[in-house]
């Protein structure tokens, strides 16, 4: 197809299609509008009833304090922390306030004040959502009905995290792997030394300087290998050290002196709207399914 056969958008054309898109917009918000005043009272009751659970709801929702901690950690994985922390939210959602204050070791009064624990990554992803092998630190989020709660919860919770059967399980197994290789390191690191001074009083008892010479030049190496081996030895320490704790507080929780509510004039005035166009959404509603 040639390209003359193509046709252009011209100036007439952008103001039909702006014409007509307006007309669209009106008369959708004229039928919305009609909808809302044929069926008044669908839409007076509705109104009412999204209103009054909504306001309800705020008039009745208790002041919270809310604070987060950030830890790092050492061993295992975030999502594997972020599925024990959202096992503590679901026992605190679910008012399992027993189980919540035997699992975290805290008087069962203090657990009743937990109303949420959520765990998220430096980017605001739920840790139980995060498979990567990041070790960026974990910021834990708690809320509550009293600021008192945060000092206990900021032992209680990372113990709690450390306290994975099979974090214990892994890190001793681990632990016995790196004391071995250590061991192996130390002895062989001996042999090595031996094997220096051996050499050493060998050179020094050569008869001709040219055998010294030549031999002299391996000494080097065997110091490289020594230095080799120690860093080996310098590593599995700091990581026999790394294994406890795994979770270390970089900072805690700062519990606010005042709480927060969802009872303000903001949420109030987005209720007021939600209300208005949930009760003309089910007017519009109704007049399309009456026609049918």
């Amino acid at each position: 197809m040639a390209m003359d056969e193509y046709q252009m958008i011209n100036a007439d054309d952008t103001r039909d299609f702006l014409k007509s898109f307006t007309s669209f917009i009106s008369n959708s918000i004229k039928y919305i509008l009609t909808a809302a005043k044929l069926h008044w009272a669908v839409t007076i009751i509705m109104f009412v009833i999204t209103a009054g659970i909504g306001g309800y709801y705020l008039w009745t929702s208790a002041p919270y304090y809310k604070a987060t901690m950030v830890c790092e950690f050492t061993a295992l994985s975030k999502k594997t922390y972020g599925e024990m922390l959202q096992q503590l939210d679901n026992l605190a959602k679910s008012h399992s306030y027993t189980t919540l204050a035997s699992t975290l070791n805290i008087a069962e009064a203090d657990a009743k004040t937990i109303q949420s624990i959520d765990g998220n990554n430096i980017t605001g992803t739920p840790l139980y959502d995060d498979f990567t092998g990041d070790r960026g630190p974990m910021y834990i989020t708690v809320k509550g009905t009293s600021n008192k709660i945060f000092a206990d919860l900021e032992q209680a919770i990372p113990k709690y995290l450390m306290s994975s059967p099979f974090r214990k399980k892994r890190n001793i197994i681990e632990r016995e792997q790196q004391i071995q290789k250590i061991q192996y390191l130390n002895a062989d690191l001996a042999s090595l030394d031996s094997v220096i001074v051996a050499y050493t009083t060998f050179i020094k008892h050569t008869e001709t300087s040219v055998d010294s010479a030549t031999l002299l030049t391996k000494i080097p190496q065997l110091f490289e290998l020594k230095s080799d081996m120690e860093d080996k030895i310098q590593k599995a320490e700091w990581r026999l050290k790394e294994l406890d704790p795994t979770v270390e507080i970089l900072y805690g929780f700062v519990a606010p002196d005042q709480p927060s509510t969802n009872n303000n004039s903001r949420t109030w005035a987005m209720l007021i709207l939600i209300a208005i166009g949930g009760s003309i959404t089910v007017a519009t509603f109704y007049r399309l399914f009456s026609k049918l």
